[in-house]
């Protein structure tokens, strides 16, 4: 049988919860459900170039173009180093055959390597390197 002090503590309990959404829900205005929600669409992000005339002044400009060989003829001119200067980076050189899972947790951010076909600035040497005398696999078998 249920006591009067349980079936007290729990309506006491009923009570408090009522009171605390109750105070919630005053605390912003409820929506009204037959009232369709606003969406506000997100400001679309304007990548075109600004005018040339809001950049520089009309002086600038002037002095710019009087340095032009031909006004007609539009210049661009890109700094920058030569091709030899700096080579672009080049892929990893990973150990084949039994040696690959080793490399791979040398090196474990690049352990995708093991299982891809060469990259194009290696894929380029295959066949071209020179012969190389003291590699077992070249050796030359002489007839008994």
């Amino acid at each position: 049988m249920i006591s009067v002090a349980t079936i007290a503590s729990v309506a006491f309990a009923a009570c408090l919860l009522t009171l605390g959404n109750v105070a919630a829900a005053g605390d912003k205005p409820a929506a009204d459900p037959l009232k369709p929600a606003v969406v506000v669409a997100p400001k679309r992000l304007d990548l075109r170039a600004p005018d040339i005339t809001k950049l520089f002044s009309e002086a600038q400009l002037k002095e710019v173009l009087s340095k032009a060989l031909d006004p007609r003829i539009e210049e661009v001119e890109v700094e920058g180093r030569r091709s030899n200067e700096a080579l672009p980076p080049s892929s990893p050189s990973v150990w084949g055959g039994i040696a690959a899972p080793f490399w791979a947790l040398a090196h474990p951010t690049q352990a995708w390597r093991i299982v891809a076909p060469l990259p194009p600035d290696q894929a380029s040497r295959v066949g071209n390197d020179a012969p190389d005398a003291t590699d077992p696999s070249r050796a030359v078998k002489i007839p008994q």
